[in-house]
């Protein structure tokens, strides 16, 4: 039996060029739907490694709680260009 792992990068779009970070786009994000599709047709459950600023536009948020955690799994990104917030 062959086993696959596959992780998907997920951050905003063009997330190394400092002006497209200053107007983040999540175009990328809004397309994950149609590829899980073809994962979930080979039995593949990708994890999708997040970047805060995804988890923060809601709706990539969305669209990642859609996948489903029976299909994906989600785990942090932590680059240290992305600018964090202190949770109280």
């Amino acid at each position: 039996m062959v086993h696959l792992l596959v992780g998907i990068d997920t951050e905003g779009d063009n997330q190394w060029d400092a002006a497209a970070r200053a107007d983040q786009r999540f175009e990328n994000v809004y397309a994950l739907p149609k590829l899980h599709a073809l994962f979930e047709r080979h039995g593949v459950r990708p994890t999708y490694v997040v970047t805060y600023p995804v988890v923060k536009d809601p709706r990539s948020a969305d669209v990642l709680r859609e996948l489903g955690t029976w299909t994906a799994s989600p785990a942090a990104c932590l680059h240290c260009e992305c600018r964090f917030v202190r949770m109280e």
